[in-house]
């Protein structure tokens, strides 16, 4: 700790004479005289030192209760997100499954519907054909009879 002595010749250095002798007069017009005296100021730097470390110790540990309540509310949360992937997961799973089955089904009626209807243009076709046969007979049967 720095002396009376001390802080005057580090005033005097760093603002002229005049000045630290001002600064230093108005320190000593601040401070109430029974905190002035060197053996409470030490006793006085000592208590706050001690209470400097207790203040520093109880952060010290406090600061590693919420590192570890914040290192188990991460893990909580990752756990639940897994969880909750594997859900979603299953769930995607689960449409594709019905989507395929739904596409395989749409598939097959498709198929019937398509042969149903080759089978409806073939008759036509046919019915056509043989609707020509008849007017191309009977134009023929016309001209030679």
């Amino acid at each position: 700790m720095a002396t009376y002595t001390q802080v005057a010749t580090i005033l005097q250095k760093a603002l002229g004479q005049e000045e630290g002798l001002l600064v230093l007069e108005y320190i000593e017009s601040r401070i109430p005289p029974d905190v002035a005296r060197s053996s409470d100021v030490s006793k006085s730097e000592a208590a706050l030192r001690l209470e400097i470390e207790k203040v520093r110790a109880d952060l010290s540990r406090d600061i590693q209760k919420v590192r570890a309540d914040l290192s188990r509310d991460i893990q909580k949360v990752r756990a639940d997100l897994t969880m909750e992937i594997e859900k979603v997961r299953a769930e995607i799973e689960q449409v594709r499954a019905d989507l395929s089955r739904d596409i395989q089904k749409v598939r097959a009626d498709l198929t019937i519907e398509i042969e149903r209807s080759k089978a409806a243009q073939t008759r036509w076709a046919f019915l056509f054909w043989i609707s020509q046969m008849a007017v191309l007979v009977g134009i023929l049967f016309r001209l030679l009879s």
